[in-house]
């Protein structure tokens, strides 16, 4: 039964068509494979998935070939749609798995989709999908809350479900990744490196749009409604709803009456825009700041002493005065506006004060020792109007550096370097420091080269959120809306090979900056990996997948490939551009395009596999290559591989197409043969 998946692929060739030999090959017309979508219950192999593997050259178990497979495969890679994948799954599939569960349901869901494509129109997935929801459990993710973010606050684990917070993740994916190497350290040190570069404006923007999901989730949960409906004048929800509704403006109608109308949510989410819009104008408008900050008077219990206490303690204004009020708003104003003539200054220690006698709250507005609330705002101001990121963290450096390196001596030279890093906008060194620091507290072993990233599961999951993301509306989670977008994509012209493209498009945008690292990093890698080797000379071993790699790629040498990969690597961000991505996709692919090159590849894996085991000869090799194959020479089986590929469902316009190439099939043979071996 652990053989089930595979084999039942290639039931479908003993069951398709017309009463054929067993292990007769579909036949072509034209360059297509005619397909009359007609599953036969009774005719598939009496022993199926229950003898074991291999007894004949090929023979995955009887009556299933391996290059019977292959075919079907490409028959998958070529399809019209997934409509026509499916039914080729079902006319394999179906029976066996009828037989083999003792039940009729696949056939049940199979025989639309397949009458559907006999009669050439559009079948559905829609209910077939509600019922796996409904039996799986899985249910409406709508209101599913993460695991990972709750806090134990009922009203807050309210709001960090999965529809809330998916937009968010995606949000942030757009910005920084995604890459199947996004969720590990190399991919959190390489976005610092994105954003360092980026356009400070582009970031606001960027965080604006966050800001916006997170004041919908709010304003769309029980905690907004509930302060609107029970008021409960000086709690912190009232006061919240009060400032939102100020800052809402004057035009719209009061925050609580607009929710009370039940809002759609694209209404909930203009709003949540403008009062994100107005926010950022309090700081340079004071009629404004000072009607928010009169609210917030008016909403803090006057019995409340703690709140006006911190407030007071940190900004320096009284806030019941309204002179006090007006001349914060005044000083907010003239540190963000673009006329400032503030120049940032190195702030060092008062003489004889040090941080560790310094009271907080003493002296009201006094952040730092003869540091205020006023310098801070100046600060800011010239931090807001950098060009860039980095220009802006310059600031903070212009202003903190000593005070950083008084505070921290034992990285007082680290800290020195960033500044200078950040002022040359050289960004390269930044990376690496990251890198250094986050390595030792991951992967516990700072001898590994910078340039190594150690696979983990988190990368086969960073490209599931691509699929994700293809498949299904990130913001529209229930049952229905799932089910409609994943019989949308079933229904659309996509196959086997545009989701393999993708997978490869996005491996690939992550890949070669990490091989590029490598190249220019080749002799500390070799020697780390030459230290830890145990069986023998390492050399052999670099050589044959040295080897391998350039006869699959289509390269002459390593230096080949490096030069190629540095021509495509930003040096601004260090991520591959789309061009070379595309070049290098097109190579990986081209691995069955012609003959030449599928036999040095597979003839470079069969190498590998002797290197693994020294007592193979080459009539060793020969003959395992035939009992797993089928195939007498590596050339027979590339040829007809190629025209596998080449091949498509006959009806309709699935004519023969322009080839597309998969190399999934070696792959899976390469393994079959190591782990059989």
């Amino acid at each position: 039964m652990a053989y089930q998946p595979l084999l039942g692929l290639s039931v479908f060739l003993l069951t398709l068509c017309c009463n054929r030999p067993v292990h007769a090959v579909l036949p072509t017309e034209g360059g297509c494979v005619p397909v009359e979508w007609v599953a036969d219950r009774n005719n598939f192999p009496e022993n199926f998935a229950t003898e074991e593997p291999f007894q004949n050259p090929g023979e995955v178990t009887e009556g299933v070939l391996v290059r019977d497979l292959l075919q079907l495969t490409g028959l998958a890679w070529n399809a019209q749609s997934w409509q026509e994948i499916v039914g080729l799954f079902c006319i394999s599939y179906g029976p066996a798995l009828n037989e083999l569960l003792g039940n009729n349901e696949i056939m049940e869901d199979c025989e639309p989709i397949l009458s559907a494509l006999r009669s050439n129109r559009d079948s559905s997935i829609y209910d077939t999908c509600i019922d796996v929801s409904t039996e799986t459990g899985v249910g409406d993710l709508s209101s599913t809350s993460l695991d990972m973010f709750t806090t134990g606050d009922q009203d807050i684990d309210e709001l960090l479900t999965v529809t809330n917070l998916s937009p968010i993740i995606f949000e942030l994916l757009d910005w920084l990744g995604p890459s199947p190497f996004s969720l590990d350290i190399h991919g959190a040190c390489s976005a610092l490196r994105i954003m360092l570069s980026m356009p400070l404006e582009d970031i606001i923007n960027r965080v604006k749009n966050l800001r916006v999901y997170l004041l919908t989730i709010f304003l769309e949960s029980s905690v907004a409604s509930g302060a609107c409906e029970n008021p409960m004048p000086g709690s912190d929800e009232s006061s919240v709803v009060a400032i939102l509704d100020d800052l809402s403006g004057s035009n719209d109608l009061p925050l609580c009456q607009f929710l009370a109308g039940n809002p759609s949510h694209e209404d909930v989410v203009e709003r949540a825009s403008t009062i994100i819009d107005n926010a950022e104008a309090f700081l340079t408008d004071t009629i404004f700041c000072r009607v928010v900050l009169t609210t917030l008077d008016e909403n803090i219990r006057s019995t409340d002493n703690e709140t006006r206490g911190a407030f007071n303690a940190i900004t320096g204004t009284t806030l019941n005065s309204t002179s006090s009020r007006e001349q914060l708003c005044s000083d907010i104003a003239m540190s963000f506006s673009s006329d400032s003539s503030y120049v940032p200054t190195l702030y060092t220690l008062p003489e004889g004060e040090t941080l560790g006698e310094f009271q907080f709250g003493e002296t009201p507005g006094e952040i730092l020792p003869g540091f205020f609330f006023r310098d801070a705002l100046d600060v800011a101001g010239a931090f807001r109007r950098s060009p860039t990121l980095a220009n802006g963290i310059s600031v903070l450096c212009d202003v903190f550096e000593q005070l950083l390196k008084d505070s921290y001596p034992e990285i007082a030279s680290d800290i020195s370097k960033a500044c200078e890093s950040l002022r040359s906008m050289e960004f390269a060194e930044i990376e690496d420091a990251c890198l250094d620091a986050l390595r030792s507290e991951t992967l516990g072993d700072t001898t590994v080269p910078t340039s190594l990233r150690p696979f983990t599961v988190y990368y086969l999951g960073a490209i599931g959120l691509e699929y994700y993301r293809l498949l299904v509306d990130p913001t529209r989670l229930s049952p229905e809306d799932t089910c409609s977008d994943l019989n949308r994509y079933f229904l659309s012209e996509n196959n086997l090979g545009t989701a393999t493209r993708l997978a490869v498009d996005v491996w690939l945008q992550e890949v070669i900056p990490i091989v590029h690292g490598i190249c220019e990093d080749y002799g500390e890698v070799y020697a780390f990996y030459e230290d830890r080797y145990c069986c023998g000379d390492f050399s052999e071993v670099e050589t044959a997948v040295r080897e391998l790699i350039l006869a699959h790629l289509g390269f002459q040498s390593k230096e080949n490939v490096c030069r190629e990969i540095a021509s495509g690597v930003n040096g601004d961000d260090g991520r591959a551009g789309d061009e070379v991505v595309e070049d290098f996709q097109s190579e990986v692919l081209r691995f069955l395009t012609d003959e030449r090159r599928c036999v040095a590849s597979a003839t470079a894996v069969l190498q590998g596999v002797k290197l693994s085991d020294r007592d193979l000869t080459d009539r060793d090799l020969k003959t395992m290559f035939n009992k797993y194959s089928g195939y007498d020479t590596v050339e027979s089986a590339c040829k007809e591989l190629r025209e596998f590929f080449s091949t498509s469902i006959c009806g309709g316009t699935a004519v023969l197409r322009p080839p597309h190439y998969s190399m999934l099939a070696f792959i899976l043979l390469a393994i079959v043969i190591m782990l059989v071996q």
